[in-house]
């Protein structure tokens, strides 16, 4: 086999390069399914029995977020020119490259191929680009990473990423229709995107498992790297390369897996040796006998109000006049039409943006939502409300069997969630049911585990543990899992492990202030004084960087809050007056209710002050003008904070302090009351 054979399938414009290593996957499954189009011209058969060929070619040098590749994408667009040559309609090839490769698109061509599929057609399915497994000991959590992947913690965004496991439910539901599957694998374990292809075994023996009816060619082993470079086409992958040559050039298949096993390795001086297993008699890339059909008037119509209504960014409202209400009309009239595929495409893609967007900032630790501490932390929690809307339009026009389908109900569901239990620890036990329903349908949702775990800190720890390690096993680089398991060990009163897992999540994110706050409480719990006060400072410096110090009044005044507990256990009584004082002054920007609690806060502090001074009658004063201040159900509070931080040694002569306390408990708080 002479490689010059293959010039003629040359795209214009390629750019010589070095010879080099590729660290990417590209896959190719090559289907035999029946499939109508959905992306340009709409199609029909000649007739009952004659198969139809499709394809999915996706391919991604240029990523949003990871190391780019270098020839990822001309390499799938080599594969679609061959496609072209060989006789296939254009009107049948869903290609999607860089930006466009997205989870959304893929989604739904997987879907609209699944629909149609019959015994004997065709579908080829090729991936150029990154994979990886970021979950140790996982044989079941490979995934192609998409355009929007990220460098880590990828499984927490879920939109970034194709598992392997989604290509294998796709196979199934083809094998069910009488579809055999040929998968080519062009992939590298190793090289120079290490710091994203992890656990590549692992990766390599889910996509050697025994899926059904499914052939598979593997580019080479889990140690091997795939090769590039300008000698092949003018800058190609080796593997890519001479696969095309020989679908090209052989007359049958039948030995396909063996001669590009022989090739690939003779080329390379055997670094790089593809892995076989199945039969390939049966492939076969000619054209399939198919005509055009003409749309009609009113699809046209219909889909340009639709896309007019997006332009205007009229997604639901008004109805009538909104690119929802045109897609429903489509769907309605024309199901099977390439335009109402592309309708719901653009639609489904630009309602799913704002809780993509939502979810991908939270990854990022750019937003923090905990209601348990009525902590919205740079979102405005309205948007929230907005994004479930948007999500539950999508699901009305998104088809119950697609992949994205319930990937995109399990999003829904945690925005049920975070919008009824907005700011309210009661409302978890009415809304719990929201995660739980998540979880099942998505037993990868990381959001959704770590939300039911926080929210179970108040009620079970135990099973908050189970939620909070699984959090960590999906999202092993994300602070806010180190960060939930710090606030369980601080339920669970174990303050070192508790200050071993917030300085671990410092490790990976030293810009989460969160971190540095709940340190700052345990090392306060600790007495620990000084470095309680490094760690609130440190989170005012982040703050301040952030342009986020402060969100509120109210979150000012929780900070200097923090500040007298410190002072007043380093008996720093000056300080702490002055920040009392600062208090003060930020409460009159205070609604009614809130100005009130931080009044008796600093009434109270004010005692204690007047206590450590030794002003014993000056600290009854102030004790008993707070008990006229407080209401009956709210003295037995104030009662027991007096008496903690008496036993804090904060003030001296307690015994003779208590003693007078007592008389005015048993004056404002009598038994019973």
């Amino acid at each position: 086999m002479h490689f010059n054979a293959l010039n003629r399938l040359r795209l214009s414009g390629f750019e010589a390069a070095n010879y080099g290593h590729r660290a990417i996957y590209t896959w190719l499954l090559l289907l035999f399914i029946q499939q109508g189009s959905v992306l340009c011209v709409a199609q029909e058969r000649i007739s009952e029995n004659s198969p139809q060929t499709y394809a999915i070619v996706i391919g991604i040098s240029e990523y949003k977020e990871i190391n780019n590749l270098e020839f990822a994408d001309d390499d799938a667009r080599l594969f679609h020119n061959f496609l072209l040559r060989a006789g296939i309609d254009s009107a049948f090839v869903y290609a999607f490259y860089n930006e466009t490769a997205t989870f959304n698109h893929i989604a739904l061509a997987m879907e609209s191929i699944v629909e149609k599929a019959t015994v004997n057609d065709q579908v080829l399915f090729y991936f150029a680009g990154h994979g990886a497994n970021e979950i140790a000991g996982d044989d079941s959590s490979g995934n192609l990473l998409l355009y929007d992947s990220f460098k880590s913690n990828y499984n927490a965004v879920r939109n970034g990423l194709l598992p392997i496991s989604y290509l294998e439910e796709f196979a199934q539901k083809l094998c069910t229709k009488g579809v055999h599957m040929f998968m080519f694998t062009d992939a590298c374990y190793a090289g120079q995107i290490a710091e994203i292809n992890k656990n590549s075994e692992q990766v390599l023996k889910q996509l050697s498992g025994n899926w059904c009816n499914t052939s598979k060619i593997l580019s080479c082993q889990a140690d091997q790297e795939s090769r590039e470079g300008s000698k092949w086409g003018g800058g190609h992958g080796v593997f890519t390369y001479i696969l095309l040559t020989l679908l090209s050039n052989a007359a049958s298949y039948e030995h396909l897996p063996q001669e590009l096993q022989r090739l690939v390795s003779k080329e390379t001086n055997g670094k790089q040796t593809p892995c076989t297993d199945g039969n390939f008699t049966f492939l076969n890339v000619a054209a399939r006998g198919s005509k055009s059909i003409n749309i009609s008037a009113e699809e046209q119509r219909l889909y340009a109000l639709c896309n007019g209504a997006l332009a205007q960014q009229t997604l639901l409202e008004p109805a009538a006049q909104s690119a929802f209400h045109y897609c429903k009309q489509l769907q309605n009239q024309f199901p099977q039409s390439g335009l109402t595929y592309k309708a719901v495409a653009q639609l489904t893609d630009t309602l799913l943006w704002l809780p993509q967007n939502i979810i991908d900032k939270y990854v990022k630790e750019e937003i923090y939502i905990n209601f348990i501490f009525t902590v919205y932390y740079k979102i405005d929690s309205n948007l929230l409300k907005t994004a479930l809307q948007q999500l539950t339009a999508a699901l009305d026009i998104i088809k119950p069997e697609s992949m994205l389908y319930k990937q995109t109900k399990a999003k829904k569901l945690c925005f049920n969630f975070l919008v009824a239990a907005e700011q309210k620890i009661e409302a978890f036990e009415k809304n719990r049911h929201y995660l739980d329903e998540a979880i099942a349908l998505d037993p990868s949702a990381v959001l959704a585990h770590n939300r039911l775990g926080l929210a179970l800190l108040k009620y079970d720890l135990n099973a908050a543990k189970i939620s909070l390690d699984k959090t960590l096993q999906l999202a092993p680089n994300w602070s806010y899992s180190h960060n939930a398991l710090g606030m369980y060990y601080n339920f669970m009163e174990n303050y070192q492990l508790s200050i071993d897992w917030f300085n671990k999540g410092k490790n990976l994110n030293a810009n989460n202030p969160f971190l540095y706050g709940n340190l700052a409480y345990l090392y306060y719990r600790t007495r620990e004084y000084d470095k309680a006060l490094l760690e609130w400072k440190a989170q005012s410096d982040i703050d301040l960087r952030n342009g986020t110090l402060w969100l509120t009044p109210k979150d000012s005044v929780g900070y200097y809050m923090e500040l007298v507990l410190c002072y007043m256990g380093l008996q720093d009584i000056v300080q702490a007056e002055q920040c009392l004082r600062e208090m003060e002054r930020i409460s009159f920007s205070l609604h009614s209710q809130d100005k009130r609690n931080v009044n008796n806060y600093i009434m109270e502090k004010r005692a204690c002050l007047e206590a450590m001074k030794g002003n014993m009658e000056k600290a009854l004063n102030e004790y008993e003008a707070l008990f006229k201040n407080l209401l009956p159900d709210e003295r037995s509070t104030y009662t027991m904070n007096y008496f903690t931080d008496a036993y804090s040694n904060y003030y001296p002569n307690t015994l003779v302090t208590n003693k007078h306390f007592i008389e005015l408990v048993n004056k404002y708080c009598p038994a019973g009351k």
